[in-house]
């Protein structure tokens, strides 16, 4: 499947409903997604719907990188530590040497499928949970992968962004990386007082989302 495909999987069902959009929303990087939706639903309705993005990120092969990492962190209770550590180590490898993120997904892909069959095979994972386990991996790693294939930053300028106070999320990671030599990355900001993992939780920001949607 192209990025083109992958994203009218979503888009076939508004369409085909004849119900107006008044707004697309995506968090993390599926603002990504979130702004090319948004572009696409303004080419088949009078009013383009408003975009809100939820600590927006861009998706880039450290994007990849980071996500195997927090995996690997999460079947630390499965897996033998230093098992994990070869494992990071290969994907820390495969980060380095990878010139793109195809290139670095399916590396990343491969790795944990190695870690799957052998690690959770000897945990007492049966085949089925094994490759349970290894689609939602493979899922996740395409989900970043396709988001890489889109420039979201020019729906961006035009959007507003709800922001945590995450340092390494969001909008707060790209100026972090790009020290601060960017321009306005959206319309309108909102900070808030809450951690990334947070922020879809917080009566605050439910109440700003309302605030946006109702205005």
């Amino acid at each position: 499947m192209d990025a083109a495909g992958y994203l009218d999987r979503w888009l076939a069902g508004p369409r085909s409903s004849g119900v107006e959009v008044k707004a697309v929303l995506g968090y993390c990087v599926g603002a990504v997604y979130a702004a090319e939706a948004a572009g696409r639903i303004a080419r088949w309705q009078p009013e383009p719907p408003a975009l809100v993005l939820l600590d927006p990120e861009p998706a880039v092969q450290l994007s990849l990188y980071s996500q195997f990492h927090n995996v690997l962190n999460l079947m630390g209770t499965l897996v033998p530590a230093e098992r994990i550590a070869v494992a990071h180590q290969a994907g820390r490898l495969a980060h380095d040497g990878s010139g793109d993120m195809d290139t670095l997904a399916a590396e990343l892909i491969k790795i944990f499928e190695g870690l799957s069959t052998e690690a959770l095979s000897q945990a007492g994972l049966d085949e089925i949970s094994r490759r349970e386990l290894t689609g939602t991996f493979v899922a996740f790693m395409t989900y970043l992968t396709m988001a890489g294939r889109f420039d979201p930053f020019p729906a961006w300028r035009e959007a507003t962004a709800l922001s945590s106070s995450s340092p390494g999320n969001g909008l707060n990671a790209i100026r972090a990386y790009s020290q601060g030599a960017v321009g306005p990355l959206v319309a309108k900001e909102l900070r808030f007082a809450t951690d990334h993992i947070d922020l879809l939780r917080s009566p605050d920001v439910a109440a700003a989302v309302s605030d946006l949607l109702n205005g």
